[in-house]
């Protein structure tokens, strides 16, 4: 049975490498698409921000996102 998550709207921001340390990520999640956006610009603003992706997940059975 699917069940629609409270969170759907999910912010991957993926962070510059530091050295030889691997791509820190950090993922954020928002019950609706303008809180995604308003931190997507936020995220964008930052130096050591390398990329910044917004996933919808339709359902709570959806396997999270790695890369």
């Amino acid at each position: 049975m699917s069940r629609i998550p409270s969170y759907p709207f999910r912010v991957i921001v993926i962070k510059k490498s530091v050295g030889n340390a691997p791509p820190q990520t950090e993922t954020h999640n928002y019950a609706g698409l303008a809180g995604a956006i308003t931190y997507r610009d936020t995220a964008l603003r930052r130096p050591n921000t390398k990329r910044v992706e917004i996933h919808v997940v339709i359902d709570e059975s959806t396997p999270s996102y790695r890369d």
